[in-house]
């Protein structure tokens, strides 16, 4: 029993070290168990062949980018052929359009490409933008917007 004892305080200590672990990093346990039943989730929750006919999802997939290769046109594409999608769905009376993939670096085929981009998306209006938050590793700097961009 005196034995015991003495392990009572070295038991303490661990189990105190063990709770500072867990407190100290409860987000990498959300974010596990969050990943972990994404996939799940959406099967569980998705009822077949119920959805909304006004919403219409235009994909960048293996079809359209072996499409385009054999027209020459190789990946990343050109911006204006994101301006030529925009300014097609205007005309045929899309009330928004999301952009779910990321504009990161300047156009490789010029700065007119991202110029004539940036007025096709202020003529459209409605339009969101994927972004990306950074990491503790590469936090993001804040930058000031683009002079036709600013109110």
């Amino acid at each position: 029993m005196k034995g015991l004892r003495g392990l009572l305080p070295l038991a303490a200590l661990l189990a105190a070290v063990g709770a500072l672990v867990l407190l100290a990093r409860p987000a990498e346990l959300v974010r596990s168990v969050e990943l972990k039943t994404l996939d799940w989730r959406f099967r569980r929750l998705s009822v077949a062949g119920r959805h909304d006919k006004r919403i219409v999802l235009i994909t960048v997939d293996q079809a359209s980018l072996d499409h385009f290769e054999q027209e020459g046109v190789y990946w990343p594409w050109p911006r204006g052929i994101y301006e030529a999608v925009l300014r097609h769905l205007k005309a045929g009376g899309a009330r928004a359009v999301v952009f779910d993939m990321l504009f990161t670096n300047p156009s490789a085929f010029g700065a007119d490409e991202d110029t004539t981009f940036g007025a096709a998306l202020e003529d459209f209006g409605a339009v969101a933008m994927a972004f990306e938050t950074g990491s503790d590793a590469h936090p993001l700097r804040a930058a000031a917007p683009a002079a036709r961009f600013e109110a």
